[in-house]
């Protein structure tokens, strides 16, 4: 519509991970992300850092301040990256990338991108750091 650009929000929200299997959290040293709401367009912004861990694997993901939209396609879901450091790097990982589930929801997975095959889900890892930097759409 003609004021979907009127519609801006900035402000804060705390990190939560949720893993596929096991348990994982967000130390409370480092918790805070950042994001910008422009129309339907968010992006997402900072710093957080893996408290404790027990058995975690499958899918890493992080809470969203606004849920994705539902979209048919993967183009204009989002797109983003992060830098991790102090974690563990599966093994043929090339680089770090974001991804989000078909059909909207409330939620990013965090994955490594690999040489002409499927992407490896990421692990927490206790006292690992992610930075990250998102765009995605509602």
């Amino acid at each position: 519509s003609a004021n979907t650009l009127d519609d801006y929000e900035e402000g804060t929200f705390t990190a939560v991970i949720t893993m596929g299997s096991g348990t994982a959290s967000v130390s409370t040293d480092f918790n805070t992300l950042v994001y910008t709401k422009i129309g339907r367009q968010v992006h997402i912004s900072g710093q957080f850092r893996v408290g404790s861990v027990s058995s975690p694997s499958d899918t890493f993901q992080l809470s969203l301040p606004f849920a994705a939209g539902n979209f048919a396609g993967y183009a204009d879901i989002g797109t983003g990256t992060f830098r991790a450091y102090e974690v563990v790097i599966p093994s043929g990982a090339v680089s770090p990338a974001t991804s989000f589930p078909p059909g909207g929801g409330s939620l990013m997975m965090f994955q490594w991108s690999r040489d002409s095959a499927i992407a490896l889900n990421a692990v927490a890892t206790a006292n690992g750091y992610y930075s990250i930097g998102v765009t995605y759409y509602t």
